[in-house]
């Protein structure tokens, strides 16, 4: 792109990591100077961090975090390595935040919370730890816990003694149950445990700020069936669950927005779902839904519910359906397959049609069509698959961006989508711990091959998780645009709880997944530390690192909001469409550029990064 400049990377200058104020704004980070496409490369250590002699052998960069700690009240040691926390700390008085994320840690020491009593800020995420210090329920001023990414079996009961706490982050984790008292948690806001082992929950009672739960890709069999006093609620996620019905009191959240339900074994919805007057979005496909309540038609907000992949749906029920939604106010999309499409004499220009392949992974696996797919005899593939890799969150990412993208192609000129997403948020490699890896991989690389074999140019996108993937099966694809990829899982906190032999696994079929492709891959970056040193553990002889002045997981969000990621998106694919045309040249760079190695690792990634 015109606007982007190469800059040298022969200096040794590192990357200032955020401070945590930063880290408490890095959903609002913006952008601060036009990207730069960095060239060359130092090898250095892995942390980067030099050893004083002092007798606690105390790593002199720890030490400066500590002293400063002594003024600021707020300690960052995250990312050095740490395989203990350094017994300086226990000496600060009236800390407020402690954020050991991103070392080597197998446990917080007891003694540790007993002497700072005054924190309400408790960043672990990122390490080895196998339990939380029962200690926690000492922190009466806590608001926040941030833990996932570890390898916890169990949350102690003692942590719904701290009546302030208002997040708890454990995604990413092997745990199996909740605390059974987390009803005592009135300050509760947010409660995010994705990719766990999580089978039931306990009663939630009445948490009256609760607003954001978040429990996809568990084994969660059944929810609580009093769920009416979470009246705050606005976002529930049990995606990728084992549920087999919804409890009815769940209706009764006046203020619930998005539901997603997709991937469980739902077979009947409750009547009084028509009573969610605030509901805009519905998630239900891949279910075992036999019929779809035509009492909806009630629910003044709805405008967005796919139900692909629920086969039990005959023909009559979604035709009834159909016909009472018929000239409802809000209703903009309602997504069938084209098993479904074929069985429905019906139609409605709210109805979205995609295809789903037989044998498909499990998971979220949609083709989307540019003129659609309701007539099977006039399906043609367009000339661009544009592939769309969904991050950690679990569900389908970049379609708002694709429609602003559809507004700017030229006529004459098309693509198809197909959405990808693995729901588990396993990586791409499945959260049962005796599934084969490669052999998960091999799956998924074999449904993307057939997938992609029928276009003449194949674009992939993704974020975080999904531009891992994007690299990862990269052998399909002509052109690569992948956003903040996870390259060494070991080092990042957004992370599946796995041994040091699968993280290095997984980096070794990223790379191989690299090594067997001829796209033109762009790596896009902020100047976030820990970002641009995963992206230099990349084959520099096969991408092209773009570093953007944003310090923040979150680039694709921060370039979105500046308008800068569609005129990239849309760079990738004028590209693309004019290779399938045949009118321009491939302009894939056989040499590449080298990347940049940064010595510092980042602090800790707040919860939501995808």
């Amino acid at each position: 792109m015109a606007s982007l400049s190469r800059a040298s990377a022969s200096s040794s200058n590192v990357k200032k990591c955020p401070s945590s104020d930063a880290w408490a704004r890095v959903s609002r980070a913006r952008l601060e100077r036009p990207p730069t496409r960095t060239t060359g490369r130092r090898r250095g250590s892995r942390t980067g961090v030099a050893r004083c002699a002092s007798a606690s052998n105390t790593p002199t960069e720890a030490l400066r975090r500590i002293e400063k700690a002594k003024e600021t009240k707020r300690l960052d040691l995250s990312g050095l390595g740490l395989r203990e926390i350094p017994p300086e700390t226990y000496e600060l008085e009236g800390l407020l935040e402690l954020q050991v994320s991103n070392n080597n840690l197998y446990d917080v020491p007891e003694s540790l919370l007993e002497k700072l009593t005054t924190i309400e800020r408790l960043g672990l995420a990122g390490n080895r730890l196998r339990a939380l210090p029962r200690s926690v329920g000492g922190l009466r001023a806590l608001r926040g816990v941030w833990a996932h990414g570890n390898c916890l079996k169990e949350i102690p009961e003692e942590l719904c003694e701290c009546e302030s706490l208002r997040n708890l982050v454990v995604g990413g984790n092997r745990l199996r149950a909740l605390p059974e008292n987390m009803s005592r948690l009135k300050s509760l806001e947010e409660l995010s445990a994705p990719g766990n082992q999580l089978r039931a929950l306990p009663d939630l009672g009445s948490l009256p700020l609760l607003r954001d739960i978040d429990l996809h890709g568990n084994a969660i069999e059944r929810l609580p069936e009093d769920m009416s006093g979470l009246r705050a609620l606005e976002s529930l996620s049990v995606q990728g669950n084992r549920l087999k019905k919804i409890p009815k009191s769940l209706t009764t959240l006046r203020r619930l927005r998005a539901l997603n339900l997709a991937e469980n074994e739902i077979e009947l919805l409750p009547d009084e779902i028509s009573e969610m007057m605030m509901l805009t979005s519905l998630w239900l496909y891949s279910n075992a839904l036999r019929s779809i309540p035509e009492t909806m038609q009630q629910m003044p907000s709805l405008r967005q519910m796919w139900i692909e992949g629920n086969d039990a749906l005959n023909g009559d029920a979604l035709d009834a359906f159909v016909s009472a939604m018929s000239g409802h106010k809000t209703l903009a999309t309602f997504g069938v397959d084209q098993r479904q499409s074929a069985k429905m004499r019906a139609r409605d220009q709210f109805i979205t049609v995609a295809e789903t392949p037989e044998g498909a992974p499990a998971g979220y696996f949609k083709l989307v069509r540019w003129n659609g797919s309701e007539d099977e005899d006039a399906r043609v593939d367009a000339p661009v698959l544009v592939v769309s890799f969904g991050s950690a969150p679990g569900v389908p990412n970049w379609g708002g961006l694709l429609k602003k993208l559809r507004k700017t192609v030229r006529d004459g000129d098309s693509y198809d989508v197909l959405y990808v997403c693995d729901v588990e948020r396993s990586w791409y490699a499945s959260n049962d711990l005796g599934v084969d890896q490669d052999a998960e991989f091999r799956r998924w690389n074999e449904a993307l091959r057939d997938a992609c074999a029928r276009y003449r140019r194949v674009l992939y996108i993704g974020d975080s998780m999904g531009a891992s993937a994007s690299l990862m099966f990269a052998e399909h694809a002509t052109r690569v645009l992948a956003f903040c990829p996870q390259v060494d899982l070991y080092a990042s906190s957004i992370r599946p709880s796995r041994s040091n032999v699968w993280f290095k696994r997984f980096r070794r079929i990223l790379r191989e997944g690299l090594e067997a492709s001829s796209a033109d891959v762009d790596v896009h970056t902020g100047s976030w530390a820990h970002d641009t040193h995963q992206a230099s553990l990349l084959p520099s002889d096969k991408v092209t690192h773009i570093v953007h002045r944003v310090d923040s997981h979150r680039l694709a969000l921060a370039l979105d909001g500046e308008d800068k990621l569609l005129p990239i998106v849309r760079d990738a694919f004028d590209g693309e469409i004019a290779a399938a045309r045949g009118d321009a040249e491939d302009e894939t760079d056989a040499n590449g550029d080298s990347k940049t190695v940064l010595d510092a690792f980042a602090p800790w990634q707040s919860i939501g990064l995808g």
